[in-house]
């Protein structure tokens, strides 16, 4: 059995940790070898203090390690049945920037280019990252 984490409202926002500040998503192990670890978001949920202008005010992110069963990185999955309302609802920071890696899916394995604009990624240094239309980690 995977490691899920389901969010379908509230914030999380204020904390404070050296990565991670929101959300940490990993594989765990444990019982029969490791799992892969999902954050499942849905609804008015939302990771951190978003100002109007759609900047993230406090930091808290969501930090996506690696999957030791798979072997991907972990991944936010959007809740189909309940999809995100909000206009901001995470800044992304992975493990490991590389373009093409999965980030963000839908629960169902449908599009999920109506909701990866609510999505942010971290900085890495002095270049820019974000979230394309099918999900996947993208530089300019």
């Amino acid at each position: 059995m995977n490691s899920t984490f389901k969010m379908h409202g509230g914030t999380i926002k204020n904390n404070t940790s050296n990565v991670g500040k929101g959300v940490y998503v990993a594989a765990s192990s444990g019982g029969t070898g490791n799992q892969d670890g999902y954050f499942i978001m849905g609804g008015k949920a939302c990771v951190g203090d978003w100002g109007s202008d759609g900047t993230l005010k406090d930091g808290n992110d969501v930090y996506l390690k690696e999957n030791s069963d798979s072997g991907s990185p972990a991944r936010i999955k959007i809740d189909k049945g309940k999809p995100i309302t909000e206009s901001k609802v995470a800044c992304i920071t992975p493990r490991d920037y590389v373009s093409g890696y999965i980030v963000v899916w839908m629960s169902d394995g449908s599009s999920v280019g109506a909701y990866t604009n609510k999505f942010t990624v971290t900085p890495k240094g002095t270049q820019t990252w974000s979230v394309d239309s099918d999900g996947t980690l993208k530089t300019p």
